[in-house]
């Protein structure tokens, strides 16, 4: 079985990296436009947007798909049906519910990281971490 592959034109980490962009553009813009000399803009009149409020939810490591990846409103960017990784002896192993409130760590390291990348396959991460890996 081909490893998972996420080829979409706008992916997940683009749209962190723009969402961020934005949240640090919104807080410096007040400062900026208080700068001694510069005449702040007039305040625009509001319109009628049906956004109320916009929320950026920053994680590390596998965070997003362990708290959302199986969130029916993810779409594209939650875990593909039918996700499977192999386990090094033939078969392979699906992602499952952890049930413990704290859940293992798995490795951070140079050897581990490029074990689990795979040449780009994204195969090797039960074969490198084990069954954590998967929950």
């Amino acid at each position: 079985m081909q490893g998972f592959r996420y080829n979409q034109a706008f992916g997940r980490r683009d749209f962190l990296n723009a969402a961020g962009a934005l949240g640090l553009a919104g807080l410096a813009a007040p400062a900026l436009s208080t700068v001694e000399g510069v005449a702040a803009s007039p305040t625009p009149t509001p319109r009628n947007i049906p956004i109320k409020h916009v929320i950026v939810d920053m994680q590390e490591n596998r965070s997003f798909d362990h708290y959302f990846g199986f969130a029916p409103w993810v779409g594209s960017y939650g875990v593909p049906p039918g996700y499977t990784q192999p386990d090094g002896r033939g078969g392979t192993v699906a992602p499952y519910h952890f049930t413990g409130l704290s859940t293992p760590d798995i490795g951070h390291s140079w050897d581990a990281t490029h074990r689990e990348w795979d040449d780009g396959k994204m195969d090797g991460f039960f074969t490198t971490d084990g069954i954590d890996c998967m929950g």
